[in-house]
């Protein structure tokens, strides 16, 4: 059984949350996200700002959490669209998730699912995708295919 859910059978697990509060906080400027055209695209700072992102998974560590998702919750190509880089979702998932399983290679590191394709899962499916540490590139929809991270 993988790490994951022998600690999910072991106790409860603590997730990561309020990643957006976290990062509206720290008073990032236009620059931080790639311009002002981008500002407010939390979803950008995978890759214009890895280090921001890097050390928000690792203060939730520092606190307790024993998973962490990515910061990919709206890297999908509805949310992105609205700032002009939708074919960027690829890109801003596998970022997010590179930085997170780099943050938790010694904890359990989770990256996001878009709600919808992991309601579409099923549900052993999705346990194992999880405990994987896989990602869902939201704009092709899950295959099932792993991917390097």
């Amino acid at each position: 059984m993988s790490r994951f859910l022998d600690l999910v059978n072991e106790r409860v697990v603590v997730y990561d949350g309020a990643t957006g509060t976290n990062l509206q906080e720290l008073g990032l400027i236009a620059d931080d996200f790639g311009g002002p055209e981008l500002e407010g695209c939390t979803d950008i700072l995978s890759v214009t700002r890895p280090d921001v992102i890097a050390t928000m998974h690792d203060e939730f560590f520092k606190v307790g959490v024993d998973v962490v998702e990515t910061a990919s919750f709206g890297s999908f190509a509805v949310p992105l669209a609205e700032y002009g880089i939708a074919d960027r979702s690829h890109e801003l998932n596998l970022a997010a998730a590179r930085i997170a399983r780099e943050a938790g290679a010694k904890r359990l590191a989770l990256t996001h699912f878009d709600a919808e394709v992991y309601k579409s899962l099923p549900e052993r499916k999705a346990s194992e995708a999880i405990a994987a540490g896989l990602f869902a590139a939201t704009t092709a929809g899950f295959d099932g295919q792993e991917i390097e991270i």
